[in-house]
């Protein structure tokens, strides 16, 4: 893959393709993606002087994904890389930067369970990091890391049933993890996890409707929740932090064959 990138502040990046960003909370962002031997391939994504992005080296990090992968970062530079396994449960590899662009990994480590989408994860601060996955009960299910302890909590339930895959974001703004899925119904859904009360919030409707995954992202403390429509089109909408949803669907035209992954720049 060759890429020709400009670093800009604040942005979100839109990715229409099988492939995971893990934030640059080192100040390298990197790139995640399924080769076509299965495995999961990493390449980290450098800044020069001019503010341009520029790729290092593939590295093959293994495995056999059945899932597209997803990544994040705590911001003492440790990455976190989740797939689903050949036996369907959660399986997850880390590094630590400056190591790891070199090929400093972890084994694979399986968090069991049985899963039916894509992992979606999302970290916060340099304490915590929550992974979504669709059960096979069609629920959607978390496991939250704690890096103090380094312990995981055990797989735990959201309850509802959705289709397909999730996507999760963190957003400073409110201090909280969102989540979106598909209904049943086709429609967007999101919900948060306020990371200082441990509170869920309801599920907030987007409505519209669509066949595919969603992803969101945080920018400014709106929440982009990004899909492809119906019309094969790439759509998104907006949603304040304080419960409202501040503009109707969009489209940003395109003819899309995947579902979208969207990432924040900083």
């Amino acid at each position: 893959m060759v890429m020709n990138m400009k670093r800009y502040e604040n942005i979100i990046v839109i990715i229409l393709a099988v492939m995971a960003i893990a934030p640059p909370s080192s100040g390298i962002n990197s790139l995640n993606v399924q080769g076509n031997d299965d495995a999961l391939w990493y390449v980290p994504l450098y800044t020069n002087r001019a503010n341009e992005i520029y790729p290092g080296y593939w590295t093959n990090l293994g495995g056999i994904m059945t899932s597209d992968p997803d990544a994040t970062s705590l911001t003492d530079y440790e990455d976190f890389l989740f797939i689903r396994g050949t036996d369907n449960a959660l399986w997850y590899k880390t590094s630590y930067y400056p190591i790891a662009p070199q090929g400093d990994w972890s084994k694979w480590i399986s968090l069991g369970g049985i899963i039916t989408s894509a992992p979606a994860t999302a970290s916060y601060g340099s304490e915590y990091v929550i992974v979504f996955a669709r059960g096979n009960d069609g629920a959607l299910w978390y496991r939250i890391f704690v890096q103090d302890n380094n312990y995981w909590y055990d797989w735990m339930s959201l309850g509802g049933q959705i289709k397909g895959g999730p996507g999760a974001t963190i957003s400073h703004f409110d201090n909280s993890i969102y989540v979106a899925v598909r209904g049943l119904d086709d429609s967007i859904l999101i919900r948060k996890l306020n990371m200082e009360t441990g509170l869920w919030s309801n599920w907030i409707n987007m409505e519209g409707k669509t066949n595919y995954d969603p992803d969101i992202a945080e920018l400014d403390g709106k929440i982009f929740i990004f899909t492809r429509g119906t019309d094969d089109a790439l759509w998104y909408i907006i949603y304040k932090n304080n419960s409202y949803v501040i503009s109707y669907w969009n489209s940003l035209g395109g003819i899309i064959t995947s579902s979208p992954g969207a990432a924040t720049i900083d």
